[in-house]
């Protein structure tokens, strides 16, 4: 078995949690951070 850092296993936690609240809410953070980095959807 392979050592894994707990923050990794935080950090996936943070992002399944934005994609169920996006889910809901259609509203997404990255999207809007993308939007304003000048990435076209």
């Amino acid at each position: 078995m392979r050592y894994v850092n707990a923050n990794w296993l935080g950090f996936t936690a943070f992002v399944g949690a934005n994609l169920l609240q996006s889910a809901f809410t259609k509203w997404c953070l990255m999207e809007k951070i993308l939007a304003k980095a000048g990435v076209k959807a």
